[in-house]
């Protein structure tokens, strides 16, 4: 199957992390299919009025990747110079490629590209949703109106949890599945050496408050095991404040920040660990809970949308979100019971749920089902 992948972000050289789980999606379904990616994205450092931009492309295997960099043009007229200029572009580049299934990540910006190119090339569109809140995609009255047609025309709506889910049924009646995130657990080793301090973490990025990273640090001060490490990774403009906040707390010598940590230094990360904590206020998934249950350590999350669909009693605990007593005495109750947890089976969870052979069964099955659905649409 030939599977064109539209996405607001990819990794680059710049930004290493942007959109990275787009690329671990378009990885593992390459396994299996021929995997063309199209990320499209604006370039603010260039300015021209219109039609200008920059297009790289990389090729693995069965996996093509193209990013387009749009200059950034007036204002007003920005968008719809990015959204014609993309569309324009992935016509010309596939214009002698089969394509069977195109696969929008967000309704948008790729998911009404979606819709467009869904006319042109006459193949069905499907859209992942990812948006920890779904309305904050309605920007503007147009905004709204774009991604309700989005939606409307997809012939598949996938929903990365069940939180999301329910968001996003109160503005479609047709069927959305759930598809989780993918881990190609094969990156990550069981962690078996125990070292010297109790090695808690934490992973998120530092622009906002919303992975509570605030709230582990104020709670963390008051648990009974003292003879912790607190490794905490992840950038962002609230770096400085937080590492402020810990020398606040008279923690600073407990706290190793490690800024942005490069993906291919990830697995070292968790290997650290004995537990991990995910204190957020909103998440719609949390890739970074199964890469710690990867590791085979137990994990602490909060009830906030995505966490609640990936831990269980046997690989962590779930508690309520912005609650600091509630978080450091289950940080306790964790380290007391650090060998109940069985971490071949914390893996073996993750592998079987989140592995790439899940995944690429799972959507292998939508996609088939929508190109019967779709092709049944057409001959009526």
């Amino acid at each position: 199957m030939n599977i064109l992948i539209l996405t607001p972000s990819y990794p680059d050289k710049k930004n290493i992390w942007s959109g990275v789980f787009f690329q671990e999606q378009a990885k593992a379904l390459s396994k299996r299919h021929n995997v063309f990616v199209v990320s499209s994205q604006v370039d603010y450092g260039k300015f021209s009025p219109c039609f200008n931009y920059k297009l790289t492309k990389t090729k693995k295997n069965n996996l093509v990747e193209y990013i387009i960099y749009v200059s950034r043009s007036l204002p007003i007229y920005n968008q719809f110079n990015f959204l014609a200029t993309t569309y324009f572009i992935i016509k010309k580049l596939f214009k002698n490629q089969k394509i069977d299934i195109i696969h929008c990540h967000f309704a948008y910006p790729p998911g009404i590209i979606g819709y467009f190119l869904m006319k042109h090339f006459n193949v069905p569109y499907v859209i992942t949703e990812h948006a920890s809140n779904f309305e904050n995609r309605f920007k503007t009255f147009v905004h709204k109106r774009l991604v309700l047609k989005a939606l409307k025309n997809a012939e598949g709506i996938i929903a990365v949890g069940q939180s999301l889910k329910h968001e996003i049924n109160k503005y479609t009646s047709k069927q959305i599945r759930v598809v989780p995130n993918v881990i190609d657990i094969s990156k990550f080793k069981l962690k078996i050496n125990k070292g010297k301090f109790i090695n808690i973490g934490f992973l998120g990025q530092l622009n906002d408050h919303r992975k509570g990273l605030d709230i582990l640090l104020k709670a963390i001060t008051k648990i009974k095991y003292q003879n912790y490490l607190l490794h905490i990774g992840g950038g962002g403009k609230l770096l400085e404040e937080y590492k402020s906040l810990a020398n606040k707390y008279n923690i600073c010598n407990k706290c190793k920040f490690y800024g942005v940590i490069s993906p291919n230094k990830i697995t070292d990360f968790f290997s650290k660990l004995d537990v991990f904590v995910l204190p957020s206020r909103k998440e719609s998934f949390g890739v970074v809970v199964i890469e710690a249950m990867a590791t085979g350590i137990p994990v602490i999350g909060t009830i906030c949308g995505g966490p609640e669909d990936i831990i269980t009693k046997e690989t962590g605990i779930l508690i309520e979100k912005e609650n600091i007593l509630e978080l450091t005495n289950t940080i306790d109750f964790v380290l007391e019971n650090l060998e109940s947890y069985n971490s071949k089976k914390i893996r073996r969870y993750v592998n079987d749920n989140y592995g790439v052979n899940s995944f690429v069964k799972n959507l292998t099955g939508i996609y088939g089902e929508v190109l019967k659905n779709y092709e049944a649409k057409i001959n009526d």
